[in-house]
């Protein structure tokens, strides 16, 4: 019995080895399959990467050029600004200056209005005078019209008797011109 039960062991043992190489080889089977559909997934996930980082690659080009025309329009905003706030502060200096010299010519103005008005009197000072003389011309002319005609005026239109010389008579007129102009002013 112990030879039955051995044999029987032996055959059960080998039932089982058989069984176990059947469930490797079944296995092995499956995973080969299972190896075999992962393989062809990893080539089309490899196909499909190779895809992506050609497109990651252009986009990564895209990516660069835009940074480089950003970084060029950030540096043409920053000079523009530069420029704008040095030409805010000219325009800024340009009008402290103009009130500077707008003052100046108001001041300046206001003085020569002072001067205008202290001339303008003056002027009508001196014309009031001349008119005034005018006047005492006009009188004097009418009280010496009565002595120009004969016999207060000699043959020449003069009111004294004058010596034919020449000389004498220009020194004489001269003196009586003056004397006229004295009395008049």
């Amino acid at each position: 019995m112990k030879k039955k039960a051995e044999e029987e062991k032996k055959k059960v043992e080998e039932k089982k080895k058989v069984e176990k190489k059947v469930a490797e080889k079944k296995a092995k089977a499956e995973h080969d399959d299972h190896m075999e559909k992962y393989e062809k997934q990893m080539d089309k996930y490899e196909k499909k990467m190779d895809i992506f980082e050609k497109h990651m690659a252009k986009y990564d080009k895209a990516m660069d050029k835009h940074d480089d025309h950003v970084d060029s329009l950030e540096e043409k905003y920053d000079k523009e600004m530069d420029r704008y706030e040095e030409e805010k502060k000219a325009l800024a200096e340009m009008k402290d200056d103009m009130k500077a010299k707008d003052a100046a010519w108001q001041k300046k103005i206001a003085e020569e209005k002072l001067e205008y008005d202290a001339a303008a009197k003056k002027y009508e000072q001196i014309m009031k005078e001349l008119k005034e003389a005018e006047a005492a011309l006009d009188k004097a002319a009418v009280t010496l019209k009565k002595y120009r005609r004969a016999p207060h005026v000699d043959s020449n239109g003069g009111v004294y008797n004058v010596p034919k010389s020449s000389s004498a008579a220009a020194s004489f007129s001269a003196l009586a011109t003056a004397a006229v102009l004295a009395v008049l002013v």
